[in-house]
């Protein structure tokens, strides 16, 4: 497992060698079939593994699991000219397996094969054939059952009170993630390789993982994480051991998962920002101690831009604008959004205390904040904004409205059904908000407060990402789909570091040309942040501006390949299928306006 750590950083996490005899693991396909009758076992049909009847002396369980789905599986896979490139003392340090030198090993595996094309097709085949068949075997044998929260491995005794069955979680978690890991660069020779075959297996799915592991969930267990957080971490990555293990190491250590998260369900997570009356409250940014004040835009001008979008179908949309004069950022210029003005959106998680229930205000250290990052992502110039937080009318300011008539001024709005019309028009501008704007910024007090990690590995700042609250809200897909340029708030550390991370940026880090086969973490990880950002449509530009509406998408080349996607997304932000089913059917296709979808489906 170093290279999960070395990738995703971590805590390196020992494992026992119980296997201490070279001569006891098969180093060729032959006698890796041959291995499990050899040492008194059996592989039944539904792949469980059981005692041979009449076996005299069988190798104990997790030496056997060890010396076959360990020892066995690398010297039996990882080969050039039919021999191990690997020794067996290559892969143990005295009584703890030791898996440093794999990676180069892996190079030179995957450098033989494409140094050998000839016959690399029946070649991929063989070593298919064993992978999957030890797939099955650790699966059936080592997974952590996700329904009834226990593995097959549990302890139990013979009739003489021996232990008749028993392995560690941390050996099972060795044999998922070097499962895992020659898997994915099996599939990575076969795509380099351009073989053109259509073989079960060498085109994975995430529940073509290896898992799952308990340890992990244990780790989160002992932890206290969110039980919400797991219970969406087991559906969303459910097989796949390597990538709940970096999701485990991304927030081992921070309080994001544990700190107000006492009384959450695997149901519901109310690890919402509250003060001491139990009522929701906004967040104050560090160094702030808690006493700046609440501000926010003139209301009544808001509104008087959204009820001017009444006439107007391609304006309506009300911006901020901080004062260049106003350092503290307590004052917001309000103002319509001009055709072809650059401007920038923010999405953000609500139960950070980034919303407000009651008025259209937010601290002053919270638009600081903002303030920084805009100017961060804007060439270090003050640029409009829309916030839904400030610009989506939550009720009428009944002291603005006192000030104007002392002033001899008749405010614009004035009625609560006025004001819940106008509510409803801003909420549905937020497409084409984020499809107009420049760049989006991405707030998540977790990731606020997190450091992105080494800038050579990009891996640990995309799991943050992926396992984020952020990531986890269903409205948060539309906003990250449509918008041009999205980029990640990290935790600052001084005025003139960049703690923005660009997606694509990322996205390009994750699988530089030098990585595409060195590291088949990385391109996991990669596809799962894309997939669950559909940022591979985005690539792709399978939407464009309709020409007569330029706040539609036109219909993608394949619409059922945009259907396949968005339910791919959004099974990552939800655990009930049946909810899941109603927002992929019935809500996206309206949020995601491309004509003639709704009567497609």
């Amino acid at each position: 497992m170093d290279h999960v750590v070395e990738d995703c950083g971590g805590v390196k996490i020992a494992v026992d060698c119980v296997t201490l005899e070279k001569d006891n693991v098969p180093t060729d396909k032959s006698a890796f079939y041959a291995f499990p009758k050899a040492k008194g076992w059996k592989v039944e049909h539904d792949h469980k593994l059981e005692l041979r009847e009449n076996s005299s002396s069988p190798m104990d369980f997790d030496n056997f699991l060890q010396a076959w789905l360990f020892f066995g599986l690398i010297l039996t896979v990882v080969q050039k000219n039919g021999k191990p490139i690997l020794k067996f003392h290559d892969l143990h340090d005295e009584n703890l397996l030791d898996t440093k030198k794999l990676r180069s090993a892996l190079d030179e595996w995957t450098a033989w094969e494409m140094a050998n094309i000839e016959g690399i097709g029946f070649r991929m085949i063989q070593v298919d054939l064993v992978l999957d068949k030890a797939r099955q075997v650790v699966r059936k044998n080592c997974g952590y059952n996700l329904e009834n929260e226990q593995v097959e491995y549990a302890v139990h005794r013979d009739d003489e009170g021996h232990e008749a069955r028993h392995i560690t979680d941390e050996n099972v978690l060795a044999l998922m993630i070097l499962g895992e890991t020659l898997s994915a660069v099996k599939l990575s020779i076969v795509e380099h390789s351009k073989i053109k075959m259509n073989i079960s297996g060498w085109h994975g799915d995430d529940d073509d993982g290896w898992g799952p592991p308990r340890y992990v969930f244990e780790a989160m267990r002992k932890g206290k994480w969110c039980q919400r957080a797991v219970h969406l971490l087991k559906g969303q990555l459910r097989s796949n051991a390597t990538m709940l293990l970096a999701a485990w190491f991304a927030y081992h250590g921070s309080d994001r998962m544990t700190k107000g998260h006492e009384s959450c369900t695997p149901s519901e997570c109310k690890g919402h920002v509250k003060g001491l009356d139990g009522k929701y409250t906004n967040c104050h940014i560090p160094p702030c101690e808690g006493d700046c004040d609440m501000v926010g835009p003139k209301i009544q001008e808001v509104c008087k831009i959204l009820q001017a979008g009444d006439q107007d179908s391609s304006g309506g949309i009300p911006l901020l604008e901080f004062s260049a004069e106003d350092k503290n950022c307590v004052t917001m210029k309000v103002k319509p959004l001009n055709e072809g003005e650059a401007f920038a959106a923010i999405s953000h998680v609500w139960s950070d205390g980034w919303g407000n229930e009651t008025e259209n205000k937010l601290h002053a250290c919270q638009l600081r904040f903002i303030r920084r990052q805009l100017r961060r992502a804007h060439n270090d110039r003050d640029v409009p904004f829309w916030m839904d937080t400030l610009v989506v009318p939550v009720g009428i300011d009944a002291e603005e409205v006192k000030r104007l008539k002392e002033e001899g001024i008749v405010p614009t709005i004035t009625d609560k059904e006025e004001v819940k019309r106008l509510k409803k028009k801003a909420i549905g501008q937020i497409f084409k908000v984020f499809k107009r704007s420049s760049f989006t910024i991405i707030l998540d007090n977790g990731l606020c407060a997190m450091d992105p990690g080494e800038n050579g590995k990009p891996a640990q700042a995309a799991m943050k990402i992926l396992a984020s609250g952020w990531m986890r809200r269903l409205w948060t897909l539309q906003e990250a789909f449509v918008s041009q340029k999205l980029y990640i708030t990290f935790k600052e550390k001084g005025k003139n570091y960049d703690n923005l991370k660009n997606l694509d940026d990322l996205k390009k880090k994750l699988l530089s040309p030098k990585d595409a086969l060195a590291s088949p973490l990385m391109k996991m990880v990669r596809d799962h942040l894309l997939h669950n950002l559909m940022g591979d449509q985005r690539d792709e530009r399978m939407f464009y501006l309709d020409k007569n509406n330029a706040d539609r998408l036109t219909p993608p080349k394949d619409a059922a390949i945009m259907v396949v996607n968005v339910w791919r997304a959004a099974r990552w932000r939800v655990s009930s299928l049946l909810y899941l089913n109603t927002y992929t059917l019935l809500i996206v296709p309206r949020q995601l306006p491309i004509p003639h979808m709704k009567l497609w489906l």
